[in-house]
């Protein structure tokens, strides 16, 4: 789990599920939404540029059934923000551009 404050009110939040059989995007929600909170202190919050997506743990050519990990990362910006305009619409042009 990593979050990073990228201004005060908004932060960048990575999470990753344990390994299992099947991928389990609930949890990473979860624990994507626990974070976030943290981050911002219990103030409600909204989520932005949520990427989610699963993985094999262990490669298939070894002959084994793969285990998922599920990684989800975003931004969630603060209900007490304090970001104009012109910023988050210059992080949503500067993530479009990477």
């Amino acid at each position: 789990m990593a979050t990073r404050l990228v201004k005060p009110g908004l932060y960048y939040v990575k999470v990753q599920t344990n390994a299992g059989p099947i991928p389990n995007y609930g949890s990473a929600q979860t624990m994507w939404n626990e974070q976030a909170a943290l981050a911002c202190k219990g103030v409600e919050y909204s989520e932005t540029m949520i990427d989610s997506y699963d993985y094999d743990f262990v490669p298939a050519f070894l002959g084994l059934i793969p285990y998922k990990i599920v990684s989800r990362s975003g931004y969630c910006i603060c209900a007490d923000h304090k970001l104009s305009e012109q910023e988050l619409t210059a992080l949503y042009d500067r993530s479009f551009q990477e």
